[in-house]
């Protein structure tokens, strides 16, 4: 009937059928005879089912709610929320890359400097990426009868057949040291990265023993429950370097704490007590067991290297901390003043003074730390203030008057663990490290509250 018919049927009779402006790849439309297609764009209302013509096994689907289900997804990269995955997981460690491990004993360490191989791990070296060596703890003990000896422990990194590799390339040594018939555990940890003579490609990491003088050291482990691991782990990639030698520089966040020089306790005419409780106790108000009426107390501290360290700084904190062993009741009432005394004095000279801060009615913990805080506000200056502005250098306390409700005693400079220390957290420069100050909380007063 049709003389160039385009189907017969249901059959499609040409080739193909195609738009008017197909361009194959380019544009337009076209339906092969063969089962293929090529689009522009397509909308599919249901679902869309992928099946491998050789088996009829379904490979892929997409439902109509838009959930897919496919075999393997193969992409250079999927950005999520702007992320991109691709980066985000090469910026996280690939964890453990090489490892031997074993239940068995090890081989003997060599002696006089003669190094045996011990065990040793492949893994994949990346010259970009940052590497964790570590061998689990393995018991070796010094055979000889009187001797003492030095085991002596390598990390030999190897890259065999790579042009450019490194060649035996002792990355980390350690020692340890044993009397005779002592027995040491030998564990070893420590990082690696760069390309200095390095390529990337196979490698191997080596544990080399031996013993620097010629006494046998023997393994222990031999009873098959102590598995021994000799591992290699990527713990991420290698990034900028930050940082430089010697002391940090600009607005950093320190902790450091400045620890009592001297401490006195005086009577209430302001003469010095002697021993035993002139520098050891140091006490406030009166204790009817003690004839020194009321009491107070004198505290020196490195004051010059506080200003040193603490111009210019943000204060998070500062805290005062003492250790209070004695009370008459529960609640101890302390009037701290900042004095400009270098060293304590035979005689108390109020003249010194420069600030009060009242600190009325707290519960001391008896025993225990508690702390006073420096940064509380009287008379529109700070106790920390007093320090920095006003050149002080100690903390004397007394009753305040008129609330002398109880006495109180603390542990002063001379009972070395509980001295007095003060301990301040603050943005700005690195603190000089002198005068009794050092980073890190004093390692008091973590059980004790504040005032």
């Amino acid at each position: 009937m049709f003389t160039n018919p385009v189907v017969g049927g249901v059959q499609l009779i040409r080739n193909a059928i195609q738009s008017v402006n197909y361009v194959p790849g380019v544009s337009g439309w076209a339906i092969f005879r063969d089962g293929t297609a090529e689009f522009a764009t397509g909308t599919f209302r249901g679902p869309v089912v992928i099946i491998d013509p050789a088996t009829g096994t379904v490979l892929a689907t997409i439902n109509a709610n838009g959930q897919a289900s496919f075999q393997t997804v193969e992409a250079k990269d999927y950005t999520i929320n702007g992320v991109s995955l691709s980066a985000t997981l090469s910026a996280i460690g690939k964890g453990i890359v090489g490892q031997f491990r074993t239940s068995s004993t090890l081989p003997n360490p060599g002696t006089s400097s003669s190094f045996v191989n011990t065990c040793w791990t492949q893994f994949i070296y990346d010259t970009a990426r940052t590497y964790r060596i570590s061998a689990t703890t393995a018991e070796f003990k010094n055979t000889a009868s009187v001797a003492d000896s030095n085991l002596m422990a390598r990390a030999v990194f190897n890259q065999p057949g790579l042009s450019g590799g490194a060649s035996n390339e002792i990355v980390h040594l350690t020692r340890l040291s044993a009397t005779a018939g002592e027995q040491q555990g030998l564990g070893i940890n420590f990082y690696m990265s760069g390309s200095s003579s390095r390529t990337i490609g196979g490698s191997t990491m080596t544990l080399q023993l031996s013993s620097d003088d010629g006494v046998q050291w023997t393994h222990q482990d031999a009873s098959g429950t102590n598995i021994f691991m000799w591992t290699v782990e990527d713990v991420g990639p290698l990034i900028t370097s930050i940082g430089n030698t010697g002391t940090p520089s600009g607005s950093l966040t320190y902790v450091v704490t400045y620890t009592a020089l001297a401490s006195r306790s005086y009577d209430g005419s302001g003469n010095y007590i002697g021993a035993p409780d002139g520098d050891n106790n140091i006490y406030v108000s009166t204790f009817a067991d003690r004839p020194y009426t009321n009491e107070r107390f004198e505290v020196i501290f490195d004051g010059a290297t506080m200003r040193s360290d603490l111009s210019g700084a943000t204060f998070t904190y500062a805290r005062l901390w003492l250790y209070c062993f004695k009370a008459e009741e529960a609640n101890g009432s302390v009037r701290f003043g900042v004095t400009t005394d270098t060293a304590v004095e035979t005689v108390l000279n109020d003249s010194n003074i420069v600030s009060q801060t009242w600190a009325d009615d707290d519960a001391w913990p008896v025993p225990g730390w508690a702390y006073f805080d420096l940064l509380s506000s009287q008379g529109g200056h700070t106790t920390l203030d007093e320090f920095l502005s006003f050149s002080g250098n100690g903390i004397i306390a007394q009753q305040p008057f008129p609330h002398g409700v109880a006495a109180t005693g603390f542990r002063g400079y001379g009972t070395n663990g509980f001295r007095p220390y003060i301990e301040i957290k603050y943005t700005g420069n690195a603190p000089s490290g002198g005068g009794g100050s050092g980073y890190g909380t004093g390692g008091y007063g973590t059980q004790g509250y504040g005032i």
